[in-house]
């Protein structure tokens, strides 16, 4: 029989994926509700979500655990922006933020 604690589990898996960056293996993960709040109000608000602070939020390992802490957002701000710009698009598809991503959720 499945619990709570087993399908949130679960859920907060459900959206790990493997990317690979700069010649490295890495995983992202979908936003969770709490952070797909943020990034609206931010939007809204006209101050929205950088894709340092995006990639922070949601570079993880396999198991889902951050790579980074927000503090270190500003660090990742000095990569690659083509390679985050890359990783801040895979996040959003992971997500179900991107139209491609949206219509590929109504197939199922």
């Amino acid at each position: 029989m499945v619990t709570g604690a087993d399908l949130l589990a679960a859920l907060k898996k459900a959206s790990i994926r493997p990317v690979s960056v700069a010649g490295l293996d890495a995983h992202v993960r979908g936003v969770t509700g709490a952070e797909r709040t943020l990034i609206i109000e931010r939007a809204r608000a006209g101050s929205p979500l950088q894709a340092n602070e995006l990639c922070a939020m949601c570079l993880c390992d396999e198991q889902g655990a951050p790579l980074f802490t927000a503090e270190q957002a500003a660090d990742l701000d000095q990569a690659d922006g083509g390679c985050l710009e890359r990783l801040g698009s895979e996040i959003l598809s992971a997500s179900g933020l991107l139209p491609q991503a949206e219509a590929e959720a109504a197939k199922n």
